[in-house]
């Protein structure tokens, strides 16, 4: 069995990158941040606040820059979740529990601690 330890960070559509982020930095103090998730990979921005983040996705980011689910609409999400088990493992749990997996895993989307 797979067990998930913790959220990692969860990604929001929005309209509006540069406006969500002012917001979520002036009314809530969360610190702002932009990373590459992988080279060659467009940056992101990621929001913090103590242990945790929001990624914020502009909604017409490509699925080939940014993978979501088929239906993405401002204010949905992606949950990201932080397990010990390996990529593999988690794949296989997921097969046997019967859910559909529609992409991945992007293997330079782990890191390994």
């Amino acid at each position: 069995m797979v067990k998930v330890n913790a959220l990692d960070h969860f990604v929001l559509n929005v309209r509006d990158v540069e406006t969500s982020a002012r917001w979520y930095e002036r009314v809530l103090g969360m610190a702002r941040e932009e990373f590459a998730p992988a080279p060659g990979r467009p940056k992101r921005t990621m929001l913090k606040f103590g242990t945790h983040k929001i990624n914020v996705r502009p909604i017409a980011t490509s699925k080939a820059e940014w993978f979501t689910a088929d239906h993405e609409t401002p204010g949905s999400e992606d949950l990201c979740f932080l397990t010990t088990a390996s990529p593999e493992a988690v794949v296989a749990h997921l097969k046997a529990c019967d859910v559909a997996i529609e992409a991945g895993p992007d293997s330079t989307l782990f890191s390994r601690n």
